[in-house]
């Protein structure tokens, strides 16, 4: 899915000074994976 890769790329683009940010966005891409698959059933 275009939207799915477009939000993916949004969530990987990280500020300079953020130690959370990483564990946040995986969480994040993870649950937005899960909707993905999800929906497409």
């Amino acid at each position: 899915s275009t939207v799915l890769a477009q939000r993916m790329s949004l969530l990987s683009s990280k500020p300079e000074s953020n130690d959370n940010y990483e564990p946040y966005v995986y969480l994040k891409q993870r649950f937005a994976w899960i909707l993905h698959v999800t929906s497409l059933r």
